[in-house]
């Protein structure tokens, strides 16, 4: 085994530590990145905040702001 002193020890947990918390808090991120970088497969409706209320904004007329 090789043999080493506590300063090395502590800056080898250190870095480990920082590993995993960024792959904890990271690995998500770049996953959903990604997913939108590649973009959606065709059969694949389209995403959006709004898209269940799209049929109410339409009705929406451009003169007024009610309903039709």
């Amino acid at each position: 085994m090789v043999k080493m002193n506590e300063d090395t020890k502590k800056r080898i947990r250190r870095v480990i530590s920082t590993g995993q918390t960024l792959f904890q808090w990271g690995f998500i991120p770049v996953i959903v990145y990604l997913g939108f970088k590649q973009g959606p497969d065709p059969q694949t409706p389209e995403f959006g905040l709004l898209r269940d209320h799209s049929k109410q904004l339409k009705k929406l007329r451009p003169d007024t702001d009610e309903f039709v």
